[in-house]
């Protein structure tokens, strides 16, 4: 996830990825911090697309305030062991 977009590297699976969320009543992604700030070769669809975005406590405030420039929104999810910080709504 980077600049407002989902990306993943294999071609065939965006496609699958890209019909899911059509089908789909619902969007949500959950994602780790990991994934925050990195592109693969292939744009899945826009952040916008999905009703929200649960990411790990792990992400950091730049990443966090790259989904808030792109009105992305997106929950904090509290992980074992940590404090639970709220996210933008």
């Amino acid at each position: 996830m980077h600049g407002g977009y989902a990306y993943h590297q294999e071609q065939h699976i965006v496609s699958v990825k890209r019909a899911m969320l059509d089908a789909a009543a619902r969007n949500v992604l959950l994602i780790d911090h990991t994934k925050l700030g990195r592109v693969a070769l292939h744009r899945v669809v826009p952040l916008s697309r999905f009703d929200t975005v649960l990411v790990d406590d792990g992400a950091s405030a730049e990443a966090l305030r790259d989904l808030d420039e792109h009105k992305v929104r997106y929950e904090v999810c509290a992980t074992k062991g940590s404090h639970d910080r709220a996210g933008a709504t």
